[in-house]
């Protein structure tokens, strides 16, 4: 392995190689970073040299990254956010004053929260909020600084990020008005109707809800599985499904649809949830200010959830 002296790495090459990483083409690259398609290909090609390696092979009209460049990658954002964030002077942020916009990673499940975030942010015009998709790699987004705030449970122990609490939300079930299985309340009514489940996988039984079920000698049929929670309210008004989701998921208050709902007939543990932000950005007050919000508006939702008698 060649030795490499930074004095002789432009800083400017490697930012030119991270959009380039994340985009796989020189012609969107260039535009991410108003420059030239000509520009882009001399910086990777000068990088090359220095690097001395191929970084990316053309495929067709693909543009496939080499092993070194993908390892390089793994960790560049992360270094690039640290001597920009050192590079900056930290000034005191004023939310009326100071133009942001905030990138907010969380599961679709929070989607029955954000009008209440959105009005809490409303008296702040100068702030924007730019929600990014949940996926399985939300924490190094976080920790290499591609999203400020990340949403999820409390199981992350990933160094690097600092967590804040959002609270416990225990497991309701959720149906049409009038269900039949809420009538006399048990596990068994609710393993006796079709479920509805949001996920990615294959119509199956056999998650942590099923577990549970199956220690009490009862198994569910699930006979739908949706991608997102957004679209189980209209399934369940107009079918006997049932779905068991932690009690923020739904909220037939922000839905045009007449739904009620019953605790869970078995003991789940509640869902606890968390507030993330990487440790490169513990000091920054903007996203604490923003961090606080969120906080503040979870507690508040926290206390307006009910279940159906």
């Amino acid at each position: 392995m060649n030795d490499i002296n930074i004095k002789h790495i432009d800083l400017n090459l490697l930012v030119v190689f991270d959009v380039m990483l994340s985009e796989r083409n020189v012609a969107r690259a260039a535009e991410k970073l108003n420059l030239t398609p000509s520009a882009v290909s001399h910086a990777l090609r000068r990088l090359r040299e220095q690097l001395n390696d191929e970084l990316f092979v053309r495929d067709g009209r693909k543009m496939i990254a080499t092993a070194r460049a993908l390892r390089i990658g793994e960790s560049l954002p992360r270094l690039l956010k640290q001597i920009e964030l050192t590079l900056t002077e930290q000034k005191e942020f004023n939310p009326q004053e100071t133009p942001r916009t905030f990138r907010l990673s969380a599961p679709d499940f929070i989607a029955p929260i954000l009008p209440q975030l959105l009005v809490e942010l409303a008296t702040t015009p100068n702030i924007k909020l730019q929600l990014v998709p949940f996926s399985s790699s939300a924490v190094q987004d976080l920790i290499n600084g591609s999203t400020d705030i990340l949403i999820a449970s409390n199981a992350i122990k990933e160094n690097g990020v600092i967590a804040g609490q959002l609270g416990c939300w225990p497991w309701l079930v959720f149906g049409r008005e009038n269900h039949p299985a809420f009538e006399q309340w048990s596990i068994e009514s609710w393993a006796n109707y079709p479920h509805l489940k949001v996920g990615t996988d294959v119509v199956k039984g056999d998650g942590p809800i099923d577990q549970l079920a199956a220690k009490r000698g009862i198994d569910r049929t699930i006979s739908t599985v949706i991608p997102s929670f957004l679209m189980a309210p209209a399934i369940l008004a107009d079918t006997d499904m049932l779905l068991t989701v932690p009690s923020l998921a739904i909220d037939d208050r922000h839905f045009a649809f007449n739904l009620e709902n019953r605790a869970a007939p078995f003991d789940i543990p509640a869902l606890t949830l968390s507030v993330y932000r990487s440790a490169l950005v513990a000091d920054d007050p903007g996203i604490q200010w923003m961090i606080d919000k969120v906080i503040t508006v979870f507690a508040k939702v926290h206390d307006q959830i009910s279940v159906s008698p």
